[in-house]
């Protein structure tokens, strides 16, 4: 009787952690997910940026051309 009542006790809390565990490796998951989104999103921007400047350079470059002629 009393290791019943100690094995359905130890049960119980047992499955309350595997609740947390599961929502708690979801949430990491999710969090992975969105981290995953903003780090394409900022290699995006940083590869406009990259283009942004060579055509910047590009148009310096033209205008010293035609400054020096």
């Amino acid at each position: 009787m009393i290791m019943d009542n100690f094995n359905n006790a130890l049960s119980v809390e047992t499955s309350k952690h595997l609740q947390e565990i599961t929502v708690t490796v979801s949430e990491v998951s999710q969090l992975s997910k969105t981290m995953l989104e903003g780090v394409r999103t900022l290699d995006m921007n940083l590869g406009r940026i990259q283009r942004l400047g060579d055509q910047t350079l590009a148009s310096i470059e033209q205008r010293k051309t035609v400054w020096r002629s």
